[in-house]
């Protein structure tokens, strides 16, 4: 999935569903209790959580290491692409901005 975020132009609520999904895969397959936290899912399981990969975060980190690969290894001015999305990120213009996708 990560292959396609750079290459596909996908939208957040596409994203979002896909999340959603697969949380409701693991309620129906009872991996995860319907009134569990859900925020558990996505904590490090170093840290007590499941070490769920949130899909929106990857998308963030991804698109991020795309820009600053091209950034650092083609010096023609190429900050903006995949719609202006790179650069927006990277000038931290994008929108619904949250501690919860940042890579740490």
């Amino acid at each position: 999935m990560r292959y396609s975020f750079g290459i596909s132009d996908w939208r957040t609520e596409e994203i979002k569903k896909i999340d959603r999904k697969t949380r409701k895969m693991l309620t129906m397959y009872k991996m995860h209790h319907p009134k569990a936290d859900t925020n558990r899912l996505y904590v490090k399981r170093k840290e007590g959580g499941r070490g769920l990969v949130q899909t929106e975060a990857a998308y963030k980190a991804e698109i991020i290491n795309i820009a600053e690969y091209l950034n650092t290894n083609y010096k023609t001015g190429w900050n903006t692409t995949h719609k202006g999305k790179i650069g927006g990120v990277l000038k931290g213009k994008m929108k619904n901005q949250s501690n919860a996708w940042a890579v740490r």
